[in-house]
C-alpha cells in the first residue's frame, strides 16, 4: 500500500485519475476471477 501511495503522491494524480486507476484494477481483477471460476467449473464438470 505504501508504494502505491508514494507513486500517487509523486505523480500527483487527481481524484478522477485515482478512481479511474482503481476501476481499471477492479475490472482486471474481476475478469481474472471470472476466467478462474470458469476454468474451475469446466474442470469439475466432468
Amino acid at each position: 500500500m505504501d508504494q502505491i501511495y508514494k507513486i500517487f503522491s509523486q505523480n500527483r494524480y487527481t481524484h478522477v485519475g485515482l478512481t479511474l486507476i482503481i476501476e481499471s484494477y477492479l475490472r482486471i481483477y474481476s475478469f481474472q476471477l471470472f476466467v478462474w471460476t470458469e476454468s474451475e467449473f469446466l474442470n469439475h464438470k466432468f
